[in-house]
């Protein structure tokens, strides 16, 4: 394991600390010089267990975190308080645990978090509305935040690559489209409006209800009444019969007078 100095690093020309196969067991400390200027901290492949708090608080410039490849097994919250913060490489490591507050993080456009032991993502996350790319594969995800639904089209969305393939638990997104974009926001979206419009459909259903019930009593009536015109109808029926009965009758009746009448002349 390899031991760096302070005094020794250096930022390059574009203000980027790098600081890759070093096998550090974690970030070393940063002069305040150093840590006021930093513009980019790459700590990739090392054998990091944790970022310090403390010093990731006085990275205040900072606009991009890869820490990817390492030991992690979370990201710090202090994370979120950087408030320039556009990329967090954090893939290759061993986080399950991604606290809320990601929110915050109002200029983030890039999120990877691929090939970690995730199961859940902090609901805030579609707070971050620049967010142009997030990578969830090959991770243990069961369920995605039903807010990022909020994201499918909106005026400020920008996110263009969407991949939670390899997520075998994931059974909310069908497999072979964990890494389609649009169709993920639009399942998303989909149950996003639903549960934001329980009241709605729970009236709709009240509405619903009230309403079969006055169409069954409708119903009912109607059905009465048809059974009454039917009696009425078969009444009438007996009647005019009866009637047709008595006018061939009174027919029969006014021909027999006249052959009466003709045979006694």
């Amino acid at each position: 394991m390899e031991e760096v100095e302070s005094d020794d690093l250096e930022l390059d020309k574009d203000k980027r600390l790098v600081l890759q196969y070093r096998g550090l067991a974690e970030v070393p400390n940063l002069s305040p010089s150093l840590s006021d200027n930093i513009l980019i901290l790459d700590v990739s492949f090392n054998n990091i267990l944790t970022l310090p708090s403390a010093a990731i608080l006085e990275l205040r410039e900072l606009r991009e975190l890869n820490c990817a490849n390492n030991e992690l097994v979370s990201i710090p919250r202090e994370v979120y308080t950087l408030p320039y913060l556009k990329v967090l490489r954090a893939n290759g490591n061993k986080i399950s645990i991604f606290p809320d507050g990601i929110g915050k993080c109002r200029r983030l456009e890039r999120l990877i978090l691929s090939e970690n032991e995730l199961s859940l993502l902090p609901d805030d996350l579609a707070e971050c509305q620049k967010l142009r790319e997030l990578k969830l594969q090959n991770n243990c995800l069961k369920q995605l935040p039903i807010s990022l639904g909020k994201l499918h089209g909106g005026p400020n969305c920008k996110l263009v690559e969407f991949n939670v393939s390899n997520n075998p638990d994931l059974h909310m997104i069908p497999s072979h489209l964990r890494g389609n974009t649009n169709v993920i926001l639009w399942i998303l979206l989909t149950h996003y409006e639903t549960l934001t419009k329980v009241k709605d459909i729970e009236t709709a259903l009240k509405d619903m209800t009230g309403l079969l019930l006055k169409s069954q009593r409708g119903v009912t009536d109607f059905k009465e009444s048809i059974d009454q015109y039917s009696r009425e109808e078969n009444n009438i029926r007996i009647e005019l019969s009866s009637v047709e009965h008595y006018l061939s009758v009174c027919a029969f009746i006014t021909n027999c007078k006249k052959r009466f009448a003709t045979f006694v002349r």
